[in-house]
């Protein structure tokens, strides 16, 4: 029933600011923390259409579909530490922090471990 409420929570904001990839990125992580990781992912697409430099959106998209699709989780994983990696140095608002706050060495590490590499970008 929670989850329910939160949801339609989230859709009424959305629906206020219907361009918040904030918003939409906190209820697909609600969607998938409630098992809906079809719907999390598809909303992740989404996001990633409208706001390619969501860094932490490439790495939750990564981590949705590494079991079904290895090679473009690694590509997401990658998208996220490039945009980290450019971005990272110039100065940020609130907003530009959440799409960058991403772990490096984390998502280097998914790619080694998808790729069966030993090391990347270390």
């Amino acid at each position: 029933m929670m989850v329910e409420a939160a949801l339609r929570s989230y859709d009424q904001a959305i629906l206020r600011n219907p361009h918040s990839a904030p918003l939409k990125f906190r209820k697909a992580l609600l969607l998938r923390g409630a098992g809906g990781n079809d719907e999390s992912r598809i909303l992740v697409e989404e996001i990633l259409r409208e706001e390619p430099r969501y860094a932490k959106a490439w790495v939750t998209l990564g981590e949705l579909i590494e079991g079904s699709d290895p090679r473009r989780a690694v590509t997401a994983y990658e998208n996220a530490v490039a945009i980290v990696t450019r971005y990272n140095t110039s100065p940020k608002d609130a907003v530009e922090k959440e799409f960058l706050d991403v772990s490096v060495r984390d998502a280097g590490s998914r790619i080694r471990r998808l790729r069966g590499e030993e090391e990347y970008g270390e």
